[in-house]
């Protein structure tokens, strides 16, 4: 069983390598061969906009969504306590090392890497199935259920990038990093799977608005927040 299990996460993490090893490729493809395809400079969303209180008061709504969340559960009876309960200095330093981790390597990963390289592969791939004959299927799909029903839940704050100007790639290969970003989380359960998924498109948002800097800064203080919440909420209400 444990050799299955080792076994296991180790085809996963060759899989994971050549796929990131593949959207880079892709990605430095398009930058070197086909400048068209991308329509952001290698280093563009790098650029910061707006002031960093900005940044924060625009991401109120997620920071406060843990906080929220871990209140609710725990008022509504899970009160699971661990048996060797840490202190808070060294839960918090645990906390913000995995969060500093998770916000720098999943908002380059999946922002930026994942995103870039995204429009390049859908692009090549709504050619393939039947974009040289003028239907492409990739294309067809989002532009008719998978870009309105974004474009709906987002309550129409994406729909510039789910519709962007420069080709229907763009929002597709946002949305497909989305769906890899929320794929990583799916150990955390259905609940987290779904959560991941709304919380990726604010991360974009934040992004597109502000720049990955922005994005980094806000994943960082989020993971921080969903760490301390659930800490406090279960020393207080025991």
């Amino acid at each position: 069983m444990g050799f299955h299990m080792s076994s296991s996460r180790d085809e996963a993490r060759i899989k994971w390598f050549f796929t990131v090893c593949g959207y880079i490729l892709v990605m430095g493809i398009c930058f070197i061969f086909f400048e068209d395809v991308i329509p952001y400079t290698f280093f563009e969303l790098f650029q910061m906009k707006g002031s960093v209180s900005i940044w924060l008061y625009s991401a109120l709504p997620i920071f406060c969504w843990p906080i929220f969340l871990n209140v609710f559960f725990v008022m509504n009876g899970n009160k699971r306590r661990p048996r060797n309960m840490p202190t808070f200095s060294s839960f918090f330093e645990k906390a913000l090392l995995v969060s500093l981790k998770a916000g720098l390597y999943e908002e380059l990963l999946f922002r930026w890497i994942i995103f870039f390289g995204a429009i390049g592969s859908l692009l090549f791939g709504n050619y393939l199935i039947f974009g040289f004959a003028g239907f492409g299927l990739i294309e067809w799909f989002h532009m008719n259920f998978f870009g309105p029903l974004i474009d709906f839940l987002s309550f129409g704050q994406l729909t510039s990038y789910i519709y962007h100007p420069h080709s229907w790639s763009v929002g597709a290969a946002m949305i497909t990093a989305n769906a890899t970003f929320r794929d990583g989380h799916k150990y955390q359960g259905w609940f987290g799977f779904i959560n991941s998924w709304f919380i990726g498109f604010y991360l974009f948002w934040i992004m597109f608005n502000y720049g990955l800097p922005a994005a980094i800064l806000v994943h960082f203080l989020y993971d921080v927040i969903c760490f301390s919440a659930a800490y406090f909420t279960v020393k207080v209400f025991e």
